[in-house]
């Protein structure tokens, strides 16, 4: 479907109301470049792209099914208020060093919403949980990006190594380690212990970071999640 630009700024264009699981992707022209992609967000089987658009630019955009998945679907374009377009235009407006979701004015922004809990800020951490039924909303360097996942914020109590594994799960598991909301990957795992998985990270006293729990290929299950110093 092409679309053109009524006007500058940054457009949604979402799956919302879709009776199946879809895929959304733009590219720039007719059989042209890829311009995004997205298969699941926010919590739900839908699919969602934003893009910062010229009034008048064209895009063209397919609603596309994820494995062999068809059905009805609706197609939304909504353009983002300039302020909410400025949580996902990579510039550091206010000059506090955070770029986009990574900042804390834009913590409320819809988009915004990173994680699924937060973990207590003390050491040694044990939590659990299950990864079935989650959304596949992440991807790491080193798998993940066909499994369900859980994603955890956690806040270093003191500047130090912290090891980050998931033995005791009952899968074979990936975990990563993100710079926070928007953030950069700091180390990824998929075997380290066996079929789980483990890796350490330098971290600053009160920084915190965003701890996937994700699985190889399509694999999901009861996790365990450990952090210790």
């Amino acid at each position: 479907m092409r679309f053109v630009a009524p006007a500058a700024g940054t457009w949604v264009f979402d799956t919302l109301g879709s009776a199946y699981d879809t895929v959304l992707y733009a590219l720039d022209a007719c059989g042209g470049a890829e311009l995004a992609c997205n298969d699941d967000f926010g919590g739900g089987r839908e699919s969602e792209v934003r893009l910062a658009l010229a009034a008048g630019q064209a895009v063209f955009l397919t609603v596309d099914g994820y494995g062999v998945r068809n059905g009805a679907w609706s197609l939304n374009a909504t353009l983002l208020p300039a302020v909410e377009a400025a949580c996902f235009d990579g510039i550091d407006e206010d000059l506090d060093g955070a770029l986009d979701c990574a900042d804390s004015d834009c913590a409320a922004s819809a988009g915004c919403v990173c994680v699924d809990g937060t973990l207590t800020s003390v050491a040694p951490v044990g939590a659990f949980g299950s990864t079935l039924g989650a959304v596949d909303d992440q991807a790491g360097s080193c798998g993940g990006g066909t499994a369900e996942d859980v994603v955890a914020q956690w806040t270093a109590p003191a500047a130090g190594l912290y090891t980050f594994d998931t033995v005791g799960s009952a899968y074979d598991t990936v975990l990563y380690v993100l710079d926070d909301c928007g953030g950069a990957e700091l180390a990824c795992n998929d075997d380290s212990a066996g079929l789980q998985s483990s890796l350490q990270v330098n971290l600053l006293a009160g920084q915190s970071v965003r701890v996937v729990v994700d699985g190889f290929s399509t694999n999901a299950g009861a996790y365990v999640l450990n952090i210790t110093p």
